[in-house]
């Protein structure tokens, strides 16, 4: 039997710990932002391959509404906004099962916008969004019960 649980994951922005993920299956996502390998086909019909050097990806992490782990990250992206090119500090994200193995991240990020302000009758995940440079995923094994 293979066993698996959010409560063996870890997330950490610039080696910071987050904590007081949102609610759902996707709280925590990662991907390349462009396909790795497009193609072109001939006239007649012989196909190319065509790789990308493009290895920029986005992290998004989804948290509840009141996770101090949101104060973190606005404060992040202020330092950012008022930085310029002398003193811009870059990101680094990173997700790690500690049960499987399996990380994702990347490196060189910058957060595009704020989280949205969002307030109901419940309270409302914040979402937020590190594009990076780098971005890499890498799947473990699942531990044998």
């Amino acid at each position: 039997m293979k066993y698996y649980s959010i409560k063996n994951m870890s997330v950490a922005v610039n080696g910071v710990p987050i904590f007081g993920l949102g609610e759902g299956d996707d709280v925590l996502q990662g991907r390349r932002l462009v396909d790795t390998f497009t193609h072109q086909m001939g006239v007649q019909g012989n196909m190319l391959v065509i790789g990308s050097a493009n290895k920029s990806g986005e992290v998004i992490i989804k948290l509840q509404q009141g996770s101090l782990s949101n104060n973190f990250l606005n404060e992040l992206f202020d330092r950012q906004e008022g930085s310029d090119s002398n003193t811009f500090d870059p990101l680094i994200v990173t997700i790690n099962d500690n049960s499987t193995g399996d990380t994702a991240g990347g490196s060189d990020g910058y957060i595009p916008q704020k989280a949205e302000f969002v307030r109901g009758e419940n309270a409302n995940d914040h979402e937020w969004k590190i594009v990076v440079e780098q971005y890499d995923q890498f799947f473990g094994i699942l531990q044998e019960l």
